[in-house]
């Protein structure tokens, strides 16, 4: 029965305890998900029972945000800011300026194109239920609205007209998500297929306030970044600093002295981007290269070979957004990130 309802029994020693029998395992723990449950502690029995006390903790995260979400949808008009960015002169904007002093003024003309070509929209949206549309919105309102009408009227045909009314609602409703599932199925974009799964799920997929070194939980989630921050940078060597120390190997004689950057080279490149990657900290989306590849293939070319010539690279380069991913075990431990 536990196998064929998904659950995970999670008690692994004896819990009674009788003189003159074997110890068994009575009491159980069943959870659906095992990293719901930590540290199962066995403790004596209470009073006269032959049953030890099972003490753990539950890892769960309590959301704050209602099932109504109001945000802004912005639409940009990549035609367009093709265009612009075709007409700047970037001769003349990134003249003598060293790597990284160019890829922050490409940033600046990049961001005002894009913000002169983007159009906003507020919409509403459930969170909980997004293939409810604002057309069934209205008709979950009317339901409402005859609901009321049998309430003050008391009468038998106002009570069949919302009942009739309330199952043809229900059928729309069911189809509407079935269409919506099968379009998150079909799409090609794997996002929306995770996002939604993770939207079901019991247990919410989310990066709680973990414990520090000293085993105290952190006040913030500033402090837990900093935490997680020094347990992943634990994984890796520690370089000195200095020039690198010479390499034991037979010399070739060949060396790499100049490497040609060609427009077309890297216009084939940013035309071959994936749409579903996420940008970086300085939010230049894949989307908008791959829309603005023939109008920005010149300029990140100019900024290549100037990197290469300089051996620098744009500090922007060196950053990136990092986000942890659960493992399994306890949530709040580092570790298990």
């Amino acid at each position: 029965m536990v196998l064929n309802s998904s659950l995970v029994q999670l008690v692994t020693r004896p819990t009674r305890f009788r003189a003159g029998q074997i110890p068994f395992l009575l009491d159980l723990i069943l959870v659906s998900d095992e990293d719901l449950i930590s540290d199962i502690n066995f403790l004596p029995p209470f009073g006269k029972s032959d049953h030890l006390t099972l003490e753990s903790k539950i890892q769960f995260t309590v959301s704050k945000k209602t099932n109504i979400d109001r945000r802004s949808i912005e639409y940009i008009d990549y035609e367009s800011v093709s265009q612009c960015l075709s007409d700047v002169k970037w001769e003349n904007e990134l003249g003598d300026l060293d790597v990284d002093s160019m890829w922050v003024r490409l940033l600046e003309v990049v961001g005002h194109a894009v913000s002169t070509n983007t159009s906003r929209k507020e919409i509403v949206h459930n969170v909980c239920k997004p293939w409810i549309d604002f057309g069934l919105v209205k008709r979950i309102r009317q339901k409402k609205t005859l609901w009321q009408r049998f309430l003050r009227s008391g009468l038998d045909c106002d009570y069949r007209i919302h009942r009739s009314y309330s199952n043809v609602l229900d059928q729309e409703i069911s189809k509407a998500k079935r269409q919506y599932e099968s379009k998150i199925g079909l799409s090609s974009d794997r996002k929306k297929f995770f996002k939604y799964v993770r939207s079901s799920l019991n247990s919410k997929v989310s990066t709680p306030l973990v414990r520090d070194a000293s085993g105290s939980m952190c006040g913030s989630l500033r402090e837990t970044s900093e935490v997680l921050a020094d347990v992943f940078s634990a994984s890796f060597s520690d370089e000195p600093d200095g020039p690198i120390p010479d390499i034991n190997s037979p010399y070739t004689g060949q060396s790499l002295c100049e490497v040609k950057f060609d427009r077309e080279t890297v216009q084939r490149q940013l035309e071959g981007l994936s749409t579903s990657s996420a940008p970086g900290p300085d939010g230049l989306t894949a989307q908008l290269l791959r829309s603005c590849a023939a109008s920005l293939s010149g300029t990140l070319t100019l900024i290549f070979a100037e990197s290469f010539r300089s051996g620098t690279l744009p500090s922007s380069w060196l950053k990136a957004s990092i986000t942890p991913v659960f493992k399994k075990g306890d949530k709040f431990s580092p570790q298990n990130y």
